[in-house]
Parts: structure tokens; C-alpha cells; sequence
């Protein structure tokens, strides 16, 4: 697989990833209460531990987006331009 083709990947990922990073973060912001009442039905949680689950997977997977999608896309695109493949 060639760089071209790494850093594509990459940005793809990374921007399919920042769509749902965004979806979770409206969801999270303008439907709290279904979203509460939905996941009731499977496991219940207070609302200030629903708040506080839901504050930390959002950021949880932001972290993982920046580490595992847009740092490997930087780092290729910086190789790619001192090494033009």
C-alpha cells in the first residue's frame, strides 16, 4: 500500500469519524431526554450518570479519532511532501 493510498484511507476515516463524533454531540445536545429514556429500556441509569457516561464516551471517542485517524493522517501528509511518492 502506498503512501498516497494510506493517507487517503486516513482522511476518510478521519472524516467519516468526525460525521459521527458530530451526530453523537447534536444527539447529546438537543435530544438528552430520549436519548435518556431510550437507553432505559435496556440498563437504568440516573439522569446525572446518564450525563456523566455520555460526557465521557463522547470524549473518549474524540480522543480516539484524533489519535488513531487525524495524527496518522498529519504524519502522512508530512511524509508525503518530503517524499513525494
Amino acid at each position: 500500500m502506498s503512501l498516497a493510498q494510506l493517507r487517503a484511507f486516513f482522511g476518510w476515516c478521519t472524516i467519516i469519524n468526525m460525521i459521527w463524533l458530530l451526530y453523537a454531540t447534536f444527539m447529546a445536545r438537543f435530544a438528552f431526554n430520549w436519548l435518556w429514556q431510550w437507553s432505559n429500556q435496556w440498563i437504568y441509569l440516573s439522569l446525572e450518570h446518564f450525563r456523566i457516561v455520555l460526557y465521557l464516551l463522547i470524549g473518549t471517542f474524540k480522543l480516539f479519532l484524533i489519535a488513531f485517524n487525524l495524527v496518522p493522517y498529519i504524519v502522512l501528509a508530512i511524509m508525503s511532501r518530503k517524499h513525494p511518492v
